[in-house]
C-alpha cells in the first residue's frame, strides 16, 4: 500500500507531488515489490499507470470505495495473481 503522499499547498502545481511518487515506485521497485496498492482519484494517478482494481478481486480491511481502489503492476500478471484480503506483510514474508 502507497500512502498517504501530501503536498502542502503552497507547493502545488510544481511537480513535487508527481516527483514523490516515481520516487515511491522506484523504490518500490528496487525492493523487489511486484505491485502497488493505493486508494485515491483514478483520474490523477492514472498519469503513473494505477487503475482500478476489480472489485472483490482484493478486499481491503475497511469501508472503501471501489472505484478509488487502484493497482499498479510493477511485474506482469501481478495483478492477476493477486486476490483475497490485502494483509500487512509480516516482516521476512513475501
Amino acid at each position: 500500500m502507497l500512502g498517504p503522499l501530501t503536498v502542502d499547498p503552497s507547493f502545488e502545481g510544481v511537480g513535487i507531488g508527481a516527483a514523490l511518487m516515481r520516487r515511491a515506485l522506484g523504490a518500490a521497485q528496487e525492493a523487489g515489490e511486484t505491485l502497488v496498492l493505493l486508494v485515491g482519484d483514478e483520474p490523477y494517478y492514472r498519469r503513473f499507470g494505477f487503475a482500478v482494481i476489480p472489485e472483490g478481486q482484493l478486499i481491503l480491511p475497511g469501508p472503501v470505495n471501489p472505484k478509488r481502489f487502484l493497482g499498479l503492476e510493477l511485474a506482469d500478471g501481478a495483478l492477476a495473481r493477486a486476490r483475497g484480503p490485502v494483509r500487512a506483510r509480516q516482516d521476512n514474508q513475501p
